[in-house]
């Protein structure tokens, strides 16, 4: 299984020119933690925790060719933390000899890239272990070989694979662990497969009912020829981010409370636009520098606005304690400029395949998207070259 330490390593090459921090659950590409290494040396594979996902009523994943409509009680579960859901993924990059280690200069490229599997798999999380399921915004999130013990004692429920037809052999679904495998159908170059798990006579009642959700999985799946592995694939942002074009229509509040919607595009030619959340290190580091930036502007024709995306849920609404989180962020940082809450047409739209924060973009006073989306964090001087280039872009 040599390949998937390399999967491991794959955005540590990153963090040479860009701090960042990956978002939870998403496929097409892995992130990883690592300390830039001195000049000279190898880097070795490192890894984060895993995070649950937060899945929307509808997913697409374009690089494992599904798009899945969750049966709700098994969205609400994962939400909940009941059930762990976590992609999976078996890369080869051709180019190198050792998967171990890769050296400083390396970077993938689609053409030494070869995806022989990926799917998701839902796991469930039994009782008296549920507060300690990793998600997004845990304050004491386990370390990777802590995770490697916790998920040992999860229930498999259910994987959805995606097997690469020359690769696939019947060992493959055995060694998985599951009891049923279903061929749900193929397409191009892979197979894709159903597997489960019948759940114990000694279950809960809550396992039952979240096993018996699972009735309703296949049902919302919708299966095409998956992506093939290209530039998007490296962990910057979805495809689908990249295609967005316009921010849309909006109505929300800033952290402050005040009423804001799109309409605060048109006091500027061009917007600068920054995601993050109140568990993204990388991001609020460089709140200062952005505070800095935005007081620069005060005479210009840009503005720098953000959005504290991690403080809103589609399900939910606004959730307080994040809320009150970031509010103190914003004061602890000094920032000023308005920072918004997201509403549902900013979560469907502008942020709906973010892989990591801080994502930036650049808009103009109509809300047109400016250029592609920006991963991570950066200097005060290297954004205003950044917002100078935009400017140019925009006056085209």
């Amino acid at each position: 299984m040599k390949r998937k330490i390399v999967t491991l390593i794959l955005a540590a090459t990153m963090l040479l020119s860009l701090a960042a921090c990956s978002a939870p659950g998403n496929t097409g590409g892995s992130q990883s933690g690592a300390d830039a290494p001195a000049e000279g040396e190898m880097m070795a594979a490192s890894v984060g925790s895993p995070v649950n996902m937060e899945p929307a009523v509808e997913n697409t994943f374009p690089y494992l060719g599904v798009t899945i409509r969750y049966p709700e009680a098994l969205r609400n579960a994962v939400l909940d933390n009941l059930v762990f859901m976590t992609p999976f993924e078996d890369v080869e990059y051709t180019d190198l000899k050792d998967s171990a280690v890769i050296p400083m200069d390396w970077r993938p490229t689609p053409e030494h890239t070869l995806l022989h599997s990926g799917g998701i798999e839902f796991l469930y999380v039994p009782q008296q272990m549920q507060s300690q399921t990793p998600h997004a915004g845990m304050k004491d999130l386990m370390s990777y070989d802590e995770f490697q013990v916790w998920v040992k004692d999860t229930h498999p429920m259910a994987r959805l694979g995606m097997y690469r037809k020359a690769d696939f052999r019947e060992e493959l679904l055995r060694e998985t662990g599951y009891a049923e495998h279903e061929l749900l159908t193929e397409s191009g170059e892979y197979l894709f497969y159903l597997s489960s798990n019948p759940v114990s006579d000694d279950a809960s009642q809550e396992e039952k009912d979240l096993f018996a959700a699972l009735d309703g999985l296949k049902e919302g799946l919708v299966i095409f020829d998956p992506r093939p592995v290209d530039d998007s694939y490296f962990g910057i942002t979805t495809p689908e981010v990249i295609e967005i074009s316009h921010v849309g229509d909006f109505s929300t509040e800033t952290l402050e409370g005040e009423t804001i919607d799109q309409g605060i595009f048109s006091n500027k030619k061009l917007t600068m636009i920054n995601a993050w959340t109140t568990w993204c290190g990388a991001c609020i580091e460089e709140m200062p520098d952005l505070e800095a930036l935005s007081k620069e502007l005060e005479n210009s024709d840009a503005q720098v606005i953000s959005i504290v995306c991690d403080t809103y849920d589609a399900r939910d609404g606004v959730n307080e304690e994040l809320l009150e989180l970031a509010q103190r962020i914003q004061e602890r940082t000094g920032v000023t400029f308005p920072t918004l809450i997201p509403d549902d047409s900013l979560k469907d739209g502008l942020l709906q395949g973010i892989l990591g924060y801080p994502t930036t973009w650049f808009v103009d006073e109509k809300g047109t998207v400016i250029g592609e989306p920006v991963l991570g964090s950066h200097s005060k001087d290297e954004w205003m070259a950044l917002i100078e280039e935009r400017m140019a872009e925009a006056a085209k």
